[in-house]
């Protein structure tokens, strides 16, 4: 499905982290689920978030200030945005979820 080849499973999904969102690239599949919300969160390996990331994470955490998601469709201009719930850190991994 035209971009959706083009996404390297080996690099981490995150693109951008600033104070406002966190933005991810999805892949096509995940996408449609994300986006009708069958699929509400978005789960990394820590070994794939740099140390500042997880630094900024924990004070949201600490905070309960998140944010918003904003995810993309392969890498195409479509995407949506969604106001972050939680982050939690789950044994090697983190979950973002959305409502």
């Amino acid at each position: 499905m035209g971009f959706e080849k083009d996404i390297n499973y080996d690099e981490p999904m995150v693109i951008v982290m600033d104070e406002a969102h966190f933005t991810f690239i999805s892949t096509y599949e995940n996408y449609e689920k994300e986006y009708s919300g069958i699929k509400s969160n978005h789960v990394l390996e820590i070994e794939n978030v740099n140390e500042k990331w997880l630094k900024e994470m924990a004070e949201m955490i600490k905070k309960k200030q998140y944010g918003f998601i904003k995810i993309r469709k392969g890498y195409t201009n479509i995407y949506f945005i969604r106001k972050i719930t939680d982050i939690t850190f789950w044994r090697t991994y983190i979950i973002i979820s959305w409502g």
